[in-house]
């Protein structure tokens, strides 16, 4: 939304886009490249990063096994998923704490 947002906006700087959105210009810059990159290059080349190692999960092996099921194989009432339900959940059963962004 937010590349389409600056492409529309007549006078908007990248700054202000990104900023609504919670993030910096850099950002928006290298999606604004990307989306430029499309017209000689596939589609996974440009939109999937390649595997990157990250810090460390929070959770072992057999933990993320169960986080992944959906919420009712683990006796939730939900049909799937949601942020706040997440990390509830993360916290309740694994005592691990994730910011939004992250979960």
């Amino acid at each position: 939304m937010a590349v389409i947002n600056y492409l529309e906006e007549d006078g908007a700087t990248l700054q202000e886009v990104a900023g609504r959105y919670g993030y910096i210009a850099d950002w928006l810059s290298r999606w604004l490249d990307r989306l430029e990159r499309l017209a000689d290059e596939p589609f996974e080349e440009v939109f999937y990063d390649e595997p990157r190692e990250g810090r460390p999960s929070k959770l072992s092996e057999q933990e993320h096994e169960q986080f992944v099921e959906t919420p009712q194989d683990v006796g939730l009432d939900a049909p799937a998923w949601s942020v706040p339900l997440a990390r509830h959940y993360l916290a309740e059963e694994f005592d691990v704490e994730y910011c939004e962004r992250h979960v």
